[in-house]
């Protein structure tokens, strides 16, 4: 039963990782919009043209500063942040990650030159983001769930993105995504490491093989390559969980 063992020791870990990342990187979801906006005031040290010179806690509501766009059917939650060539420099807030209604972010050509926050990745309904930098800052990967999603599909298929079959257009993702059209070919797929000549007859359980299908279906929702179609990181806590107690159960 070693590799059955494996596979349930592989799902607790990924569950405790996950959970350690969004207690740490988690942002308080009932914070408020104009709060997030002062966060990210804070973080620039330089606004040369005094483009930020609105936001404050005055009499100007959040939603008429500059740069910032509200919806019209929800008026008190920020739709557009459009703040290009404005030579801001300093730090994006993770706070940014607490405009939950947000759909557009344009910083672009700015000297906004430090880690973008991986929070970010968490912002589903973002349709456009530019963090094109100007001239002599350096450019940060946008850090979001993508990576975790590939890194489910590395640990449970024991292959790589880089390897040498990957190529021609077809893709780790591509490959375990033409698998899931058939429960019998994901569990064909799992890393043989994980499997033994004891433990056979466990995987062909249904309760295994139902958490196999759920893993296998969040690392592809995690790894889409539209980021406001990949799966945040509150439904992979469940998913995660769900599977460990039916393991254990």
């Amino acid at each position: 039963m070693e590799g059955f063992h494996a596979l349930i020791f592989l799902i607790i870990l990924l569950y405790v990782i996950s959970t350690d990342q969004y207690a740490t990187h988690g942002i308080e979801p009932a914070a408020s919009d104009c709060a997030a906006l002062l966060s990210f005031k804070s973080l620039v040290d330089d606004d040369p043209f005094g483009a930020l010179s609105s936001w404050n806690n005055g009499s100007l509501h959040y939603c008429r500063w500059r740069g910032v766009s509200c919806g019209r059917h929800h008026p008190d939650r920020v739709t557009a942040l459009d703040l290009k060539s404005l030579r801001l420099a300093g730090l994006i807030s993770p706070a940014v990650a607490n405009l939950t209604f947000i759909q557009r972010i344009d910083l672009s050509d700015n000297m906004l030159d430090r880690s973008i926050p991986e929070e970010l990745g968490s912002l589903r309904r973002l349709r456009y983001l530019n963090l094109k930098y100007g001239m002599g800052c350096k450019p940060s990967r946008l850090g979001d769930v993508y990576s975790f999603g590939i890194l489910l599909l590395e640990m449970f298929t024991g292959m790589s993105p880089v390897d040498d079959m990957f190529k021609d257009g077809l893709s780790l993702r591509g490959y375990v995504r033409a698998a899931a059209a058939s429960p019998e070919h994901l569990m064909d797929i799992i890393d043989r490491k994980l499997h033994s000549a004891d433990n056979d007859i466990a995987y062909q359980e249904e309760c295994v093989r139902d958490c196999v299908v759920l893993l296998f279906d969040c690392s592809l929702s995690c790894s889409n390559e539209l980021p406001y179609e990949r799966c945040d990181m509150t439904k992979v806590l469940k998913v995660l969980s769900a599977a460990r107690e039916r393991l254990l159960s």
